[in-house]
């Protein structure tokens, strides 16, 4: 008695329903065992008999089954008409019990339905390649126009062909859908951008007229869908207008007609003109005197773009951060900023960030307020006028009044009085101990003779 069973059930269930048994004469020792599935591990033991009953059974053996053709057909065969001359075949596989191996590929059938006598006609698509995908759709391409074709498929793997799938059947359009339109930049602005296009040759030596195109426009940098504008079918470019400056976008179109929309055209990125603001160097930017600093906010070029605003933050450099808020200015109404309160002799870090459409700029610049040292020459002379790195400003006679600039300005007067009081007394008594000396020694000189 030969005992088997598939390889998968556990072996402690020898008796079990799941057990297969065939019996061969005493003095046969071989067997053939029919009925196994293909592709199958199975697992197999002999037992003995005779009239005093059975022996133990033998240790038991594995073995597995050979791959085998197909056998089943694929399955939900679906055929799209796609043009006057092609057809599009979808379809899944064959049964997973059915496929007795992996799946190498399919053969595709076609025939013009009206024709008894035409044979089958089969496009093969191989996907035995280790790093193909799964092949489950054919396009069938050069048919006949408005004909009705009859459409089967069949699997093979290494061992054959299986059964054919059921026949189905699908018409060719009897006119066709535009070709998808190559879409070009003609010419762009810092405010606009000109797109022309052609249509891609078609299959049909008489295509449909198109009735008209669907063009999408989208800004690069944005999270909002696309733009859809509906032009006319004897239109060959457009013009978009008022785009923002140093700009991003993208475009892509579809054509239509009678019979249906083409293929999308493939997406272009194009930019309008511009670029974000240009930050000019510190000494074409900056003027300095004890207690102010002049900003030049038209020394910045505005890369092709108009600048819309400015934020300006400014601190002493020893300062870890900026303090209050920043100073927004706008290029229209003011072109110059002037910061006053500052402390003299003092190192500044001022931060300017420039806007336009096409983007922000951020430039960081230090600079240093002048010297009272330097300055009190010029206040005695009615002329307070600071240099700083080579660039100067004659700032307002009201600067002699500045809280800032009074107190300290007085205490170095103070000091140079007193210093200039000092030394003339060091002077006096220089000269006084000099006219002592003489006298002392002339006299003695007198009396001796």
């Amino acid at each position: 008695m030969i005992q088997y069973k598939p390889s998968d059930s556990s072996e402690s269930k020898w008796s079990s329903r799941g057990i297969i048994n065939s019996t061969v004469s005493g003095a046969d020792n071989f067997v053939t065992l029919k009925g196994l599935r293909p592709v199958t591990s199975y697992g197999a033991r002999v037992v003995a008999s005779n009239n005093l009953g059975r022996s133990e059974p033998s240790e038991a053996f594995k073995f597995r089954t050979d791959e085998e053709a197909p056998g089943g057909p694929p399955l939900n065969i679906k055929a799209t008409a796609l043009s006057s001359r092609s057809i599009r075949v979808a379809w899944k596989p064959p049964r997973e019990d059915l496929q007795f191996g992996q799946i190498k590929g399919y053969y595709v059938g076609y025939k013009v339905s009206t024709s008894e006598a035409e044979q089958f006609i089969y496009k093969t698509l191989d996907g035995s390649k280790p790093d193909s995908s799964p092949v489950e759709e054919c396009h069938l391409h050069g048919l006949k126009r408005f004909n009705k074709y009859s459409i089967t498929v069949q699997a093979f793997n290494s061992k054959g062909t299986g059964p054919s799938s059921e026949v189905i059947e699908t018409q060719t359009l009897p006119n066709d859908p535009p070709a998808a339109p190559v879409l070009r930049v003609s010419a762009v602005t810092p405010s606009s951008i000109h797109l022309s296009w052609t249509l891609k040759p078609g299959e049909e030596s008489e295509p449909t007229p198109v009735t008209g195109f669907i063009l999408h426009q989208k800004r690069q940098d944005s999270n909002t869908d696309w733009e859809e504008l509906r032009l006319p079918g004897d239109r060959n470019s457009h013009s978009f207008e008022r785009l923002a400056c140093g700009t991003k976008y993208q475009y892509y179109m579809f054509a239509f007609n009678s019979v249906g929309k083409s293929d999308p055209s493939d997406i272009i990125h194009t930019s309008t003109e511009g670029m974000s603001p240009v930050a000019p160097d510190k000494h074409s930017l900056l003027a300095t005197n004890t207690s102010a600093a002049t900003i030049f906010l038209d020394s910045w070029h505005d890369g092709g773009c108009p600048i819309q605003s400015f934020d300006i933050v400014y601190k002493p450099k020893k300062n870890t951060r900026f303090k209050g808020d920043s100073l927004r200015i706008f290029p229209a109404e003011q072109r110059q900023v002037v910061l006053k309160d500052l402390r003299p002799s003092t190192v500044y870090e001022v931060k300017i960030s420039a806007m336009n459409e096409a983007g922000t700029t951020e430039s960081n610049y230090n600079f240093t307020t002048g010297s009272l040292i330097r300055a009190i020459p010029a206040i005695v002379s009615g002329n307070d006028m600071a240099s700083i790195h080579g660039s100067s400003v004659v700032p307002s006679p009201l600067h002699l009044f500045d809280p800032n600039l009074i107190l300290p300005t007085t205490i170095a007067i103070v000091m140079v009085i007193l210093l200039i009081f000092v030394v003339r007394i060091w002077f006096l008594r220089k000269r006084q101990n000099h006219s002592n000396f003489y006298g002392t020694v002339y006299g003695k000189f007198y009396c001796r003779r």
